[in-house]
């Protein structure tokens, strides 16, 4: 009952069940594309037999059709076709094919303001306006034990991935002393600004001494600020670490219930060899690219669960903030000190 999981979550709960998704691909030696022709009319075709024959030789069984029409659909999306049934205790899988490639993903660059306010929007759901509330404070001073008013972070309104020498010498022994020198690479990773406007009369946004790390200063920051805060460590940290390392991988998977007439269905991935960077801000998993598990060829699989569906294209997506202020950085709309209020005007009129 209630929504569908998210991708994010389907991808999480296959990943800790060792478990993917496969698309078909082929059926009976044959590419399979479900395709939709017209029939007479200019009506679709209704290509539920079609769907049926494929879903019974991939293992579906008690199948039981549905249509259901769209009013706001166009052509082909106008009926939506349901199939349900039970997986076959019959149908066989096996892998029969493994291609893999290794790639690297690179270092996040240091925090400017409008890569700060899209990723406290996507991490924390924080609005521009309280993301930048809480960097005023870390900027500004917080109340240290001991020490007194200490700024935690440095200037929070920049276009700048630039760092001064002296914060990269910090992090890089910090790096090796804590992680090792596996993590450190062997030169320092600089960063090119991706706004062309960019004015860079600031720093990124750093913390000004790793000797105040999260968890020291926990209990002297609100909660708001030691989200930001963390965000930004944690950042600061990545981006002068070594890569990730992933094998993109391409599985192959062949079986059914028919021997004669078997069915393809192919797996795409990748399976992390080196954590590099996520070691401190953990490994993605609701990315495009879902996470493998080890495979080898000839192994046996068994499916969950077997989904008919055919998808079409959707129009893009509303604005989200960390959307919004993305495209405005691409189109030089605005300056980093007016993101936020730029977003507030915006809503205010709404």
């Amino acid at each position: 009952k209630g929504a569908a999981p998210t991708k994010k979550a389907l991808s999480a709960w296959l990943a800790e069940r060792d478990s993917f998704t496969a698309e078909l691909v082929e059926v009976g030696g044959e590419r399979f594309d479900i395709g939709q022709a017209a029939a007479e009319g200019g009506e679709p075709e209704d290509l539920t037999p079609h769907i049926v024959r494929v879903a019974e030789l991939a293992g579906l069984t008690r199948i039981k059709t549905a249509v259901e029409e769209d009013p706001a659909g166009k052509g082909p999306a106008r009926f939506r076709r349901s199939v349900q049934g039970q997986v076959s205790d019959k149908a066989r899988y096996r892998v029969v094919s493994i291609e893999t490639k290794r790639t690297t993903s690179r270092p996040p660059a240091p925090f400017i303001t409008s890569t700060l306010q899209q990723a406290a929007a996507n991490r924390l759901g924080f609005a521009a306006s309280r993301t930048m509330r809480a960097a005023q404070q870390l900027y500004e001073g917080v109340e240290l034990p001991g020490e007194g008013a200490v700024g935690l972070i440095t200037y929070m309104r920049t276009d700048s991935t630039h760092l001064s020498p002296e914060a990269v010498e910090e992090a890089r022994a910090y790096i090796e002393r804590t992680f090792g020198s596996t993590y450190l690479p062997e030169k320092p990773n600089r960063f090119a600004s991706s706004n062309k406007a960019a004015q860079e009369a600031h720093e990124a946004i750093r913390p000004t001494s790793l000797a105040h790390p999260p968890q020291k200063v926990k209990a002297a920051l609100t909660p708001d600020q030691l989200k930001v805060y963390t965000l930004i460590w944690e950042r600061f940290l990545a981006s002068q670490m070594t890569p990730a390392q992933w094998d993109a991988t391409t599985v192959r998977i062949e079986g059914g219930v028919d021997p004669k007439q078997p069915v393809v269905f192919k797996a795409t991935g990748r399976t992390l060899v080196f954590d590099g960077f996520y070691r401190v801000l953990g490994v993605p998993t609701s990315g495009e690219e879902q996470t493998l598990p080890a495979l080898a060829e000839r192994q046996e699989v068994a499916p969950l669960a077997i989904e008919p569906e055919q998808r079409f294209t959707s129009p893009p997506p509303r604005y989200t903030e960390a959307s919004l202020i993305k495209k405005l950085e691409a189109e030089g709309i605005g300056r980093p000190s007016t993101y936020a209020q730029i977003l507030q005007t915006i809503q205010d009129r709404k």
